[in-house]
């Protein structure tokens, strides 16, 4: 009774394992003006191909730390999959963002002013 109970346990994960890997995700890029002049913020989606309702319960957003843009951290391809890709395969309307100056997102002068003054002074 028990190798049935195993058996049909596996046999579902593999069921399951396979409808994911079939799921076609669809992927939308924009760029978000922000009330800054001059800034805009790029967005990514993904969702199932046919997604027709949309639920907070539903929703993941991803926004990257300090040191990489959100693209290299949550939708990098390993193995033929991201974390976004296994995400939305599973029902998920799942965006990430690059926050200002990173990634795909518009660079404020001021990033470069003190990237520029900060070389000035170590080289004094």
């Amino acid at each position: 009774m028990h190798s049935v109970a195993l058996g049909i346990a596996i046999a579902a994960t593999m069921f399951a394992a396979t409808a994911v890997a079939q799921t076609r995700l669809v992927t939308e890029q924009m760029m978000v003006k922000s009330p800054d002049p001059g800034i805009e913020i790029y967005v990514r989606n993904k969702r199932p191909a046919d997604m027709t309702t949309f639920r907070p319960e539903r929703t993941v957003l991803y926004v990257h730390g300090a040191t990489y843009p959100a693209s290299t951290a949550f939708d990098l391809q390993l193995d033929g999959m991201s974390w976004m890709d296994y995400i939305a395969a599973r029902g998920y309307d799942v965006y990430l963002l690059d926050l200002r100056g990173y990634g795909k997102s518009t660079r404020p002068k001021e990033m470069s002013e003190e990237t520029r003054q900060s070389c000035v002074a170590t080289l004094r």
